[in-house]
């Protein structure tokens, strides 16, 4: 079965503020085509919390942790008052409070209360949340993790959502092209974006020829000044004038086949034609790096084949993004090791304990997180 799973990140829980909850988190996911569902699962470790307030407050989160959506699913997050926010990595995660209720809540420390934030439409309810448990890992430290399952039907509402967003992501793209050909900023051509593409791919081939000597140097650039209207993008005006109609014309489509997401932009066949042939050159290029055992960016390859670009038939350029070919771009699921300069790890472990709070010996998380790899 085709699974889903990507190390998002290694992230400290609140590593800039003192007396705060302190950790690391490795987020995962997988993909269940057959009950078209998301996993998500994150694995806390070496926590580390040492004030009453802290402890206390870790406590709470154990106590509440039934309500508790973890931050993978904050990308799908609306605000009150409709605006998307994009809270991947960060230490922030969901308190659903209701159906269709929730509020932004920070692991790492207590804060006020933040407001409730009604979605309707959106059946929080339908997420499921698999609570893990308090364990010591290798390091001896204290861990914990948790789960929830996304329905793909889930999905597919945020999408809808966030879709009017999206679409004002563009008409902000073509305003800031409108002011700047008003200030007379000279437009790229596709032909001059992708030699400067290639050129970038391809500097590393190109060392110095005698590294010990003084390196010739070139004339430095003028720097921009203030009024410097940079360079346009190689887009038509065509183009820019249906990014900048995207919102009344809800001509920018999001969908959802399976775990690959598609978003479809509004331009001109012709950009539509040349953005592909772009994508397309540099995605050879790749290929052909790697089969020559030339440098290739850590992850661009990966990258660039769970990506799809092409001009629809009926309008618009298609990027698609496959989440399990993306998913396998970074794969490492190794535990980092906790920060040899702190105090307090045991005390931590005692503190949960204390608080009549079961902490595992012996347990692995890797038969869990091979689930997720497999």
């Amino acid at each position: 079965m085709p699974r889903l799973y990507r190390r998002l990140a290694w992230l400290s829980l609140a590593v800039l503020c003192a007396g705060c909850i302190n950790g690391n988190v490795r987020s995962f996911v997988r993909y269940d085509p057959k009950a078209d569902t998301f996993w998500f699962l994150d694995v806390y470790s070496n926590l580390h919390a040492t004030s009453k307030a802290d402890q206390d407050y870790l406590a709470s989160l154990w106590k509440r942790r039934e309500s508790i959506l973890i931050k993978p699913l904050s990308w799908i997050c609306l605000t009150a008052d409709g605006a998307y926010e994009l809270h991947l990595f960060s230490q922030e995660a969901i308190e659903r409070t209701g159906k269709n209720q929730y509020r932004m809540i920070d692991l790492g420390m207590a804060a006020a209360k933040e407001p409730q934030i009604d979605v309707r439409g959106l059946d929080l309810a339908a997420v499921r949340v698999v609570p893990g448990r308090f364990f010591i890992n290798e390091y001896g430290t204290l861990s914990c993790y948790h789960q929830m399952a996304v329905p793909g039907a889930t999905v597919d509402a945020v999408l809808e959502r966030i879709r009017p967003v999206v679409a004002g992501g563009f008409v902000k793209l073509a305003d800031a092209e409108i002011e700047q050909a008003r200030k007379g900023a000279k437009r790229a051509t596709w032909e001059e974006t992708r030699k400067a593409i290639l050129e970038k791919l391809n500097e590393s081939d190109n060392p110095p020829a005698h590294p010990k000597t003084e390196p010739k140097t070139e004339p430095k650039a003028e720097p921009k000044t203030k009024d410097d209207p940079g360079v346009l993008l190689p887009l038509e005006e065509e183009s820019v004038r249906l990014l900048k109609n995207a919102v009344a014309d809800k001509s920018v489509k999001l969908r959802r086949a399976g775990s690959v997401i598609t978003v479809v932009v509004p331009v001109s066949k012709n950009d539509g034609a040349e953005a592909t042939a772009t994508f397309d050159l540099v995605k050879n290029t790749i290929a052909e790096r790697i089969k020559a055992g030339k440098k290739v960016e850590q992850g661009l390859a990966g990258f660039l084949n769970a990506v799809q670009v092409h001009y629809a038939e009926g309008g618009g350029l298609e990027f698609s993004a496959d989440l399990a070919k993306l998913a396998r771009i970074s794969n490492r699921g190794d535990n980092p090791k906790p920060d040899q300069k702190k105090d307090g790890y045991k005390t931590t472990i005692e503190a949960v304990r204390v608080r009549g709070i079961e902490v595992k010996e012996n347990f692995s998380i890797q038969s869990l997180i091979d689930e997720y790899a497999n």
